[in-house]
């Protein structure tokens, strides 16, 4: 939600406007009253609000010095001038300093409300149409690039790796927060269309609350606070995608035909996880889903059943039977065969004959 701060000397108007406003209505939150500027100025400090509403004249710290300290100190801050109908020099002087919009008192609910909702849609729109110029940012292209490759593969690990190569060198550079914010938002726009342009449907409920992004992303104001959304979205984007694959039992007969045709050779789950476009992690989760028994066990089964027929032949030594369906250690094949079969593959010859 966007964060508002009222400013007023007197008590009767801040808690006028905090309790006769639908503040929910426009998705804003009232985070504190001040009653001058020095100490609204403490207040954004800890808040660090989006718009600030403040009187022009009051005590210890006029509403014009409360701009200017709020202009050197969080120029992302908006600000809204209140003033009264003989204090029109001050509101002049406020909009040199800034200031969005003033309002005359007494405040009039309507009126307020357009002024706000008008900031807001700008607010969003600027943080929005910021965020679709991705050549701003072309350096992360790349990294982009394999960050989605990584989450489509379902590859946690390395969807982290390549997030945050895409905004450690902002955060290191010590960027304005609201570039980050539109770094960010770019991140999660860009995502969303290249989901939709590899077929998937991103249309779904499940998404709805990234349709408008930016205004999620205004309520966080420190670096580390918008990381740690990131890897909030990133992991439930994995997640969705995981439990949404369309096709899992043919990719998994991908890799069984795979396995068919390479199970002499060196393969492993790495391998074969490589060749269907899963991470490792994901596909041997994915193998014991679809088949009901781990990809190492179906392996083994695999090649000791050829074993088996190689022996039948009685043809070749068993030494040669273990490298030719992929054992280049006999004794392992041996441990393995006699686990599957039961007797070892000597007495296997010897039961054949």
């Amino acid at each position: 939600m966007i964060r508002l701060l009222i400013v007023d000397d007197e008590k009767v108007i801040r808690d006028g406007l905090t309790t006769t406003m639908d503040w929910e209505k426009m998705d804003i939150t009232v985070v504190g009253t001040a009653k001058d500027g020095k100490e609204a100025l403490e207040l954004c400090e800890l808040w660090h609000p989006h718009i600030v509403l403040t009187d022009v004249r009051m005590p210890k710290m006029n509403g014009l010095e409360l701009m200017k300290h709020i202009k050197e100190k969080m120029p992302n801050i908006k600000v809204i001038i209140l003033s009264g109908h003989d204090e029109f020099a001050y509101a002049k002087e406020a909009l040199k300093y800034g200031a969005v919009d003033y309002l005359i008192k007494p405040v009039v609910a309507e009126e307020l409300e357009v002024v706000l909702g008008k900031l807001i849609d700008k607010m969003c729109d600027d943080l929005y149409h910021d965020s679709l110029i991705v050549e701003r940012y072309r350096e992360m292209n790349m990294a982009f690039e394999q960050y989605f490759n990584a989450v489509k593969t379902g590859d946690y690990e390395g969807s982290k790796t390549h997030l945050l190569k895409m905004v450690n060198e902002f955060v290191r550079k010590k960027i304005p927060i609201d570039h980050f914010q539109r770094l960010c938002t770019q991140i999660v726009t860009t995502f969303l269309a290249m989901l939709k342009d590899a077929g998937y449907n991103t249309n779904t409920e499940f998404f709805q609350p990234y349709k408008n992004v930016h205004r999620i992303i205004m309520n966080y104001t420190k670096p580390k606070e918008l990381i740690e959304w990131l890897n909030d979205f990133n992991n439930e984007m994995i997640h969705w995608i995981m439990n949404n694959k369309e096709d899992n039992h043919a990719t998994i007969r991908l890799a069984i035909d795979y396995i068919d045709k390479h199970y002499s050779e060196f393969i492993n789950t790495e391998v074969v996880a490589e060749a269907v476009a899963l991470s490792s992690n994901y596909f041997s989760h994915l193998f014991k889903k679809c088949m009901g028994e781990s990809f190492t066990d179906y392996l083994n089964r695999k090649r000791i059943e050829k074993a088996k027929e190689l022996l039948h032949q009685n043809t070749y030594k068993i030494y040669e039977v273990a490298d030719m369906v992929g054992y280049k250690d006999y004794k392992y094949f041996s441990i393995v065969f006699k686990k599957l079969v039961g007797v070892s593959p000597i007495k296997y010859i010897g039961i054949q004959k």
